[in-house]
């Protein structure tokens, strides 16, 4: 059964502000890996949506955090129908874990993705959680555990912020899911390969101010002039070296598997952010030397990610 409950808005909070909901689930579960990965792909299209898990030494919490009552609705719709025993309830901003309560100290930071975005992230699938096969193979039981494993009066905050993406965002990468990565070396090796002209571009610019910068240069160089003859020299060196950076750039040819970037591109996206906080008491300074510049209890609050 999903139950809905209205959660009135704080003192002193804007209607239409953040609502805060804690995801309540049963004890046992037995709806496959593939609910979640429906669920989220309903979710991609919210507005200002934030899933979160967070945990001290007393538990671990799942908390929803919608940017207004219409993608909290929808959450909750969608929620139900992927898993029809969870429900949500209202959560007060005393209890948000997101905020910086009086006598604590916070440091945070965002990850980002190491490989480019048109790779997957790994997901484990279905087969690969069954009960009878690997119990153990689930990414989030690492993550409970080191929730779990707090001093008192710590707490730490996952947060994971999902904006809609730009609907050609996959444009770029479309040659990619056809190609495989060492089609230009085998099209070069067998001759066959179309230049994209710029190495005669390249080679014509340099022609041309050689001729245009050669004869003073001879003079100077005779007349002892060193001044004059540093500066246009210094110049084409720094050009060279533009020149070298960007033919690197324009021919560098990553190397990709072409059955990833196909299952990438076939699934919903979405503009994404993973928010890292730990919380301690004021007492322990520590904390704060590893705190992201730029990170702050109200980004922490907010919806928007900064980032793909």
């Amino acid at each position: 059964m999903l139950r809905l409950e209205h959660r009135p808005a704080p003192v002193g909070q804007p209607d239409g502000g953040p609502e805060l909901v804690e995801i309540v689930t049963p004890r046992t579960n037995a709806a496959a890996l593939s609910a979640a990965e429906h669920l989220f792909a309903a979710l991609v299209g919210s507005r200002g949506l934030a899933l979160e898990l967070a945990g001290d030494a007393m538990g671990r919490r799942l908390y929803a955090r919608a940017a207004d009552t219409t993608t909290r609705t929808r959450l909750a719709a969608q929620l139900g129908a992927a898993y029809p025993q969870a429900h949500t309830r209202p959560t007060s901003g005393a209890d948000d874990p997101a905020r910086l309560r009086p006598g604590e100290r916070a440091a945070a930071c965002t990850l980002g993705l190491a490989a480019p975005e048109y790779l997957p992230l790994r997901v484990p699938r279905d087969v690969e959680l069954a009960a009878d096969r690997a119990p153990q193979a689930d990414p989030l039981l690492g993550v409970f555990a080191a929730l779990g494993d707090l001093p008192p009066g710590w707490r730490a905050l996952a947060q994971l912020v999902l904006w809609p993406a730009p609907a050609d965002w996959a444009r770029p990468h479309l040659r990619r899911s056809i190609e495989h990565a060492l089609e230009p070396e085998r099209a070069a090796a067998a001759g066959t390969s179309r230049s994209s002209g710029w190495g005669g571009v390249a080679g014509a610019l340099l022609l041309l101010g050689g001729l245009l910068l050669g004869p003073r240069l001879v003079v100077a160089y005779r007349a002892g002039d060193w001044l004059h003859l540093a500066v246009p020299a210094g110049g084409l060196t720094l050009a060279l070296l533009v020149v070298g950076i960007l033919w690197r750039r324009l021919h560098e040819r990553p190397l990709y598997d072409v059955e990833l970037v196909r299952e990438k591109l076939s699934r919903p996206a979405a503009r994404v952010e993973l928010r890292l906080a730990v919380f301690a008491p004021a007492r322990h300074r520590s904390v704060c030397s590893t705190r992201a510049p730029g990170i702050s209890d109200r980004r922490l609050s907010g919806l928007r990610p900064g980032s793909r």
